[in-house]
Order: C-alpha cells, then sequence, then structure tokens
C-alpha cells in the first residue's frame, strides 16, 4: 500500500494538487479519467488487444506525456 501512495503523492505534486481539498481532488481525477476513457470509447478491446494497438498506446502516452508537462 506504500507503494501506492507514494506513487499517488508523486502524480498529484507533479500536477500541484497536492494541497487540494478532498472534493476538488476527486472533481480533478474524474477529469483525469473521462479523459482517458475517451479514448477508449466505443470499443470493446481486451486488455491484450489494447496492449497489441498501437495507436491506442500512442494516444495514452501522448495523453500522459500532456499531463505530465
Amino acid at each position: 500500500m506504500k507503494k501506492y501512495e507514494k506513487h499517488i503523492k508523486k502524480y498529484l505534486k507533479e500536477r500541484r494538487w497536492d494541497n487540494l481539498r478532498p472534493a476538488d481532488l476527486a472533481k480533478s481525477i474524474s477529469i483525469e479519467a473521462t479523459e482517458l476513457l475517451e479514448i477508449f470509447q466505443w470499443t470493446n478491446q481486451s486488455l491484450k488487444d489494447v496492449k497489441k494497438d498501437k495507436e491506442k498506446i500512442k494516444l495514452v502516452k501522448k495523453e500522459h506525456r500532456m499531463k505530465g508537462e
């Protein structure tokens, strides 16, 4: 659990979310999840298929890089 806690704290700090109130943090997480889910909208791919889908992987990496800047 500590491993995940450390990763989450790093993620929050990178986005300057580490001082947000819980309600604001929940909203921000929901928005981020929605942006990621948009990539998979209207598909029914298994995890195995997604891992083989170079275009999907490219989009996910692009979304991740945009948030990390």
